[in-house]
């Protein structure tokens, strides 16, 4: 697939707003985040939320009116009763770009796992985006565990859909990982109190800060920018069609190396 950069839009993602009816601090750095990114849609890698309460949620949509998000294990503190979106799964086509969110607390319900399987699988040629809450690699010591779950469950359905790139949030740092050929990226700097990374043999690029992503078609994949809050930038990449049919580091490679 050709894609002509200037003619396209870009697309946003944000992840981790986490606001809080009792604690300003999320909300103001949502806030912040909102006004430098402007009107735009985003798409949300979740906790929008962090006591899944009604007024919380009312507060997000007024700072982010125009969001596709899923799910975090914060919007499921009741059970996503007051999550004001649609329950399924998002699968959307954006300039060009497959996007499809997934709610990874269903990280081990078969039927949703077969779900997602299907709606990734869209032919070799379109440039295809997971986005989840729960990220599969992380340098951040508290998200570990989780990490090394969701790997299990979910890295071998991202290589056999052959995903391009991977978006998630969860761990409230940037990073950028690259495993078996593919990018994986966490973006849980929209507005929750930050984390510190550790060292990680997959970690390219790394910060802890309050960000928010920007990706462009270009050329055979995208093009990845991470503003900082308060301005400047912390990466920006070029991330190509996955091509790992042959890649010596896929998925028993990578079990071995975080077992």
């Amino acid at each position: 697939m050709a894609w002509v950069p200037a003619l396209l839009a870009a697309i946003f993602f944000i992840s981790d707003a986490q606001i809080n009816l009792y604690d300003p601090y999320p909300t103001e750095q949502a806030t912040a985040v909102r006004q430098q990114l402007g009107p735009h849609h985003v798409y949300d890698c979740g906790d929008i939320t962090e006591n899944a309460l009604p007024a919380e949620y009312d507060t997000y949509r007024s700072i982010f009116p125009n969001s596709t998000p899923v799910p975090g294990n914060h919007d499921w503190y009741d059970g996503l009763a007051a999550w004001p979106w649609p329950t399924d799964q998002v699968d959307v086509m954006d300039q060009g770009i497959h996007l499809v969110g997934f709610d990874s607390a269903l990280w081990n319900d078969a039927a949703a796992l077969a779900d997602l399987q299907a709606r990734l699988d869209d032919g070799p040629d379109v440039f295809t985006i997971l986005f989840l809450h729960h990220p599969l690699f992380s340098a951040n010591t508290r998200v570990g565990g989780i990490a090394r779950v969701m790997r299990q469950a979910l890295l071998p359905v991202v290589e056999a859909a052959d995903v391009d790139l991977v978006i998630s949030g969860h761990s409230h740092a940037y990073e950028r990982h690259v495993a078996g050929g593919r990018t994986f990226l966490v973006i849980g700097g929209a507005g929750a109190h930050l984390d510190q990374l550790g060292p990680s043999s997959t970690l390219v690029c790394g910060e802890s800060c309050h960000h928010w992503l920007e990706l462009e078609p270009g050329g055979a994949g995208v093009e990845i920018t991470v503003h900082r809050l308060g301005g400047g930038t912390v990466d920006a990449c070029h991330v190509n069609a996955a091509e790992v049919a042959d890649h010596p580091t896929t998925w028993s490679a990578v079990k071995r190396l975080y077992r």
